[in-house]
């Protein structure tokens, strides 16, 4: 449906977070892959059937069998969490990203926020005991805590490197390491630091202690380091492979397991003078390892990847399941049944909703980027290379039909059983007759047309690169250009009914017709991502899916109208996976597929308990997205973004601005409130009334069981 780019990664971090009982429940809910599908980035193994994970968009995983089963609990957050630490099985600490800090003690169904004091992002956790632990994070920070996480200390690391992981000892002694080779040491309870030296200058990620003398750490370049004497010196081993290594359990003063890129795991028998390579089974970055005896562990990566062992890594066993395929489209022919599409020739399809997915053999390995049913039996299928499939048997076989081209095929659409349209890479197709025959059809362009939507047997409209849309009214027999007034590459087209159409395309481009594609009016997306696919279930009602590839952490875009697009509102996702495909079989229930085999579904995704609770009662605490973002501002012509924040009770609270060293720039806030829901003016500039530069900055609200952060950029 959607055209498939590669991108570099830039990482800008937006987080939200507070009290999870506060919060409604997750409107869309995982469906493939299982448990879900987001990164993970740590894992613990407290005992033989107790395990917690955590990851992207505030995902909190539970198993209570051991790791062969798993829980997705709601923490109320979008953060991203980064390390996990239960004291017992019932009370944790998660923290992530902007000085997130959580706390549970029932297991994870109920959390809470804890000041840490930073906007800093926090990676590494470790407790002695259910009162005293310690975090570490970005440019050197370390956080005590002696009343086990309610409120915390900032130390004096003497350090400014990232600190990517924390070991204690005991009450006295801990260990930190990472970027630049960084080692540091108290024995004191964090009074002071003492640099170790490490002999190298790689990036260190994790670190694991036996007891006071006796420890490893592990990095970039297949690092490993051990120590017998309490880090005075540190020993370089061969661990025989040069990927990254991001993951240690050091289980005994002999046995250790390591787990890192490209699915490798590593394990010693012998105190690390020698490693040997365990099947994983798996080929995602590998982010953390837990073992909770000698022979049960655990692993978790990208992808929402777990690994289970109970032979020592033996033999490991992977416990996410589904497909992880890049989706490109999705298409149901009724509440029950339905087919996505995907790279290296997937398709899935379900029967029931989508409680379970089944893998169909389309006999290629060819990407398959949009499919369209005309009925439960009959549908096709279009792809990389010219590739059309065919089926009439609900998917049980696909058999290939002639294209004439090479080409790539994006978009397909149906008016009926037999007569058809396929767009691509500077082409469009018709059949007749179900396929057997396709035409090549003249268009007004040579542009590569993304999508192709028809609103009756003869109106139908077609998307593509550089703002092209072409219009058909005799049922794509023949198309003309109309005028977008952009240049933006335009996705996917859908129309309500003949007149009324909305696109949607590159760095949020919105456009919409009332008079079926004569003129287009442009509207306001509130974003830069990339839009891929749009729905609409009324004229006034509809839903765009998209993500940002160039931005590894701000995916997963869902955005909903209910007045036809004179107002976009963004509904969380729970994922930060870009969204390729959006599909209502009726209007309250829908379903999104996405990158890295994504699958979503949502009961009701789009009513009137969607949008933000009247002024008079709200009932969270929570904090909007700005609009418009980016803020774009003029020496000649001043403007402003609006801010709305939402109390449910009278709060003493704070609205400030920081910039992306965490430094606050700017209170808006200070002061006592009423529940109720409030609307404030940035202009862009700091507390002395000086103009900030352009770049990315983070606007906090914050009470005192409450803090939510969210990103404005602002433009000059």
């Amino acid at each position: 449906m959607n055209p498939r780019i590669l991108y570099s990664v830039l990482c800008w971090v937006a987080l939200g977070f507070g009290v999870a009982e506060s919060l409604a429940q997750q409107i869309w809910q995982w469906q493939n892959p299982l448990p879900q599908g987001n990164n993970l980035y740590d894992v613990q193994f407290l005992d033989a059937n107790n395990a917690f994970a955590v990851g992207e968009s505030g995902i909190f995983l539970r198993s209570s069998n051991g790791g062969k089963t798993w829980t997705i609990r709601n923490t109320g957050s979008a953060a991203f969490l980064r390390g996990v630490f239960f004291t017992e099985a019932q009370r944790g600490i998660v923290v992530g990203v902007n000085g997130t800090i959580l706390r549970t003690i029932n297991g994870g169904v109920n959390w809470s926020a804890s000041s840490s004091g930073t906007t800093r992002s926090l990676r590494g956790i470790s407790f002695v005991n259910a009162n005293i632990g310690m975090v570490s994070g970005e440019k050197g920070t370390i956080l005590r805590t002696t009343d086990g996480g309610t409120t915390w200390t900032l130390q004096n690391s003497g350090s400014r490197e990232w600190l990517r992981n924390i070991y204690c000892v005991d009450a006295n002694i801990a260990i930190a390491v990472g970027e630049e080779g960084t080692i540091i040491r108290t024995t004191d309870g964090g009074t002071t630091w003492t640099p170790q030296n490490s002999g190298t200058t790689v990036q260190l990620i994790a670190v694991d202690f036996i007891n006071a003398n006796t420890g490893m750490v592990v990095g970039r370049s297949g690092t490993v380091l051990r120590t017998t004497d309490g880090g005075t010196t540190w020993i370089a081993q061969n661990s025989g492979t040069t990927k990254s290594l991001r993951g240690l359990s050091f289980i005994d003063a002999n046995t250790a397991t390591v787990a890192g890129d490209a699915g490798d795991i590593l394990r010693s028998t012998d105190g690390g003078t020698t490693w040997l390579e365990q099947k994983s089974g798996a080929s995602d970055v590998l982010r953390a390892v837990s073992f909770a005896n000698a022979n049960a562990g655990l692993v978790v990566g990208y992808d929402g990847t777990i690994l289970r062992t109970s032979d020592g890594g033996a033999t490991w066993t992977v416990e996410t399941k589904g497909e992880r395929e890049l989706l490109h489209g999705i298409s149901f022919s009724d509440t029950n049944i339905g087919t996505v599409v995907g790279d290296n020739g997937t398709i899935l399809r379900t029967s029931n909703s989508g409680t379970t997915w089944m893998l169909q053999n389309s006999g290629t390995t060819n990407s398959l980027r949009d499919v369209y049913f005309t009925n439960a039996n009959t549908g096709t299928a279009v792809g990389d290379g010219g590739l059309i499939l065919r089926t009439t048997d609900s998917g049980a076989n696909w058999k290939n039909q002639t294209s004439s081209t090479s080409n790539f095929l994006h978009g397909v659409a149906f008016t009926d059983a037999i007569t058809g349209i396929i767009v691509g890479d500077g082409l469009i197709l018709r059949t007749i007759d179900g396929g057997t025959k396709w035409t090549t059809i003249m268009s007004d362009t040579s542009m590569n047309l993304y999508e192709v939507h028809f609103a009756d047997k003869n109106r139908g409209t077609a998307v593509g690169s550089r703002g092209v849309i072409l219009r058909t009214t005799d049922g794509g027999k023949s198309w003309k250009k109309q005028t977008s007034g952009i240049a933006h590459d335009l996705f996917a087209v859908f129309f309500s009914n003949v007149n009324i159409g909305t696109v949607v395309g590159s760095k949020g481009t919105i456009l919409r017709t009332t008079d079926g594609g004569t003129t287009w009016k442009k509207q306001t997306s509130d974003t830069t991502q990339n839009l891929f696919d749009v729905f609409f279930i009324t004229s006034e009602r509809g839903m765009i899916v998209g993500g940002d590839p160039s931005d590894a952490l701000s995916g997963g875009t869902i955005l909903y109208t209910t007045d036809g697009g004179t107002t976009w509102k963004t509904q969380e996702s729970g994922t930060t996976n870009d969204l390729y495909g959006i599909f209502f079989p009726t209007p309250d229930l829908a379903f999104a597929a996405g990158l890295a085999g994504t699958i979503l579904r949502a009961q009701t995704p789009i009513s009137d308990s969607t949008d933000p609770q009247p002024a008079s009662q709200p009932i969270v605490f929570r904090l909007h997205q700005n609009h418009p973002n980016p803020l774009q501002l003029q020496s000649s012509n001043p403007s402003t973004t609006t801010i709305s924040y939402e109390l449910s009770q009278p709060a003493r609270m704070w609205l400030e601005i920081y910039n992306v060293l965490g430094q606050r720039v700017r209170t808006l806030v200070d002061r006592e409130q009423l529940a109720g829901i409030y609307d404030i003016q940035w202009d862009g500039r700091n507390d002395a009334g000086e103009g900030l530069m352009s770049g990315v900055y983070f606007y906090r609200l914050r009470t005192q069981d409450f803090v939510q952060t969210k990103k404005v950029l602002l433009v000059w």
